[in-house]
């Protein structure tokens, strides 16, 4: 019986070995397909980018997708979708996602100042169906691209020059923030196109860089204003998250000159900035009152256990006047 199920359990090994080595096949495959754009079937223009596609693997994923290209729209004639609305970059780690159930949160541009100061159109209603593009507006192209992995940066110091080298802490927080903002661009587009496994990852990736990163109020506010400009209302996926990281930093928050200005512009946001700080008072307090009460215990305690020893005194010098007589 033993040796039956160590045999079984060997089989089960191997079944799984073979599987997970299938799977790295498969995904292997698909990402040489998505890269050099052989056999694509369908183009994606993006911003003067051209992105060389396959049907089966987008309209499977999308009822976006699917639609446009079985509908009687121009973008099924031509084989064209044009998405110049939304980032190309997120855009890129949504169609690797598409082809191999993950993407980079960061690529070598991604650490460059600018990276979070260049504008993004999203729109803050997600599509729900494809409509055709206007026949009067040509759709035009300067180069393809193609999606290749980048080597991510290394966190050490690096040199710039002779004279001057960059410091890892502010590489750090920069590298958390760039992270968290091209993951909620991916989740603004998983939620546009109605990918619900890419806004599963995307909200775990972005809540690991929430967690555990380190910030600086600048970007902070830049990515909260970003998360709740590309989120309908009533998601929390992100929300939360970023809404955990101002509770954080809240007492610095409100000496940047930009925080009313964002809490200004929109309601929501004040509602629920409003809401976190109340319930992280009422937290502290409770921790407080935890502590006080914690502090009257001790003292109490320390009160009976000191009358006990003013009691064993007295005790032992009534004791001793006794033996005396």
């Amino acid at each position: 019986m033993n040796l039956a199920l160590s045999r079984f359990n060997l089989f089960t090994a191997v079944m799984s070995n073979k599987s997970m080595e299938a799977n790295k096949g498969i995904i292997s495959r698909l990402t040489q397909g998505l890269e050099s754009g052989k056999y694509s079937d369908l183009t994606i223009l993006c911003r003067g980018h051209e992105f060389p596609v396959h049907r089966v693997v987008l309209c499977t994923a999308s009822k976006f997708f699917a639609a446009a290209c079985d509908g009687p729209y121009k973008e099924a004639q031509n084989a064209t979708i044009d998405l110049s609305e939304d980032d190309p970059q997120a855009l890129k780690r949504m169609l690797r996602f598409l082809y191999t159930a993950n993407y980079r949160e960061l690529d070598e541009a991604d650490l460059r100042e600018e990276a979070l100061q260049s504008p993004v159109s999203l729109t803050r209603t997600p599509n729900t169906s494809a409509t055709p593009s206007n026949p009067k507006t040509p759709t035009t192209s300067t180069h393809k691209s193609t999606i290749s992995p980048s080597p991510l940066p290394s966190l050490k110091r690096k040199r710039v020059d002779d004279n001057k080298s960059v410091d890892t802490t502010h590489e750090s927080k920069k590298r958390t923030a760039t992270a968290a903002l091209n993951n909620a661009l991916v989740y603004a587009l998983a939620e546009k196109y109605n990918i619900k496994d890419l806004k599963d990852v995307s909200r775990t990736k972005f809540a690991a860089r929430a967690l555990n990163g380190s910030w600086n109020g600048t970007d902070i506010l830049t990515t909260i204003n970003t998360v709740y400009s590309t989120t309908p209302a009533g998601d929390r996926g992100l929300r939360d998250s970023i809404l955990s990281v101002y509770a954080r930093n809240h007492s610095r928050l409100l000496q940047n000159p930009e925080l009313p200005t964002l809490l200004t512009k929109d309601s929501e946001l004040a509602l629920d900035v409003l809401k976190t700080v109340t319930g992280t008072l009422e937290g502290e307090n409770t921790f407080l009152q935890g502590k006080n009460s914690s502090l009257k215990h001790s003292i109490e305690e320390w009160q009976r256990a000191a009358r006990k020893t003013q009691e064993v005194l007295e005790k032992t010098s009534r004791d001793a006047s006794r033996t005396s007589k």
